[in-house]
């Protein structure tokens, strides 16, 4: 029988992905207008094993990120995924957008108040414990 990675791997993990260092989060006027949180659906995978991790990103009233076509403005929201040696993760799954107008008639594709983006991860081959982290970037102009 197989046997998964210990929950310990998963603890670190999150640690080290969440990592206030790690989350780069927009702040303005010292509010924080966008809070990202990831997310994964098992505790535990084995060699072969599928799983989605995710960062569900609540956006404050007035304000929103972009799609990954944004549009006449702004800059697509950005996962950029640090994972250990033998994971492998698939492209990122983005839910249709709202579309808006701003100012100067410009159309844009975006997201308020809370949107889920995520990725499907294979763990390619079994792996002792590691460290991993994430890197996400969201922009608005």
């Amino acid at each position: 029988m197989k046997k998964g990675l210990p929950r310990s791997f998963y603890l670190v993990l999150f640690y080290l992905v969440c990592g206030p260092r790690i989350l780069i989060a927009q702040v303005q006027d010292g509010r924080e207008l966008v809070h990202a949180t990831l997310l994964t659906d098992t505790a535990t995978v084995q060699a072969g094993q599928k799983f989605h991790i995710g960062v569900l990103y609540k956006i404050e009233p007035d304000w929103h990120i972009y799609w990954k076509y944004a549009g006449d403005s702004g800059i697509p929201t950005e996962i950029e995924w640090h994972l250990p040696p033998g994971f492998q993760a698939g492209p990122l799954q983005w839910p249709l957008p709202s579309r808006d107008k701003e100012p100067g008639d410009l159309e844009v594709f975006a997201y308020g108040s809370e949107v889920l983006l995520y990725a499907e991860v294979t763990l390619c081959s079994r792996r002792r414990e590691s460290q991993s982290r994430a890197q996400l970037r969201s922009y608005r102009r």
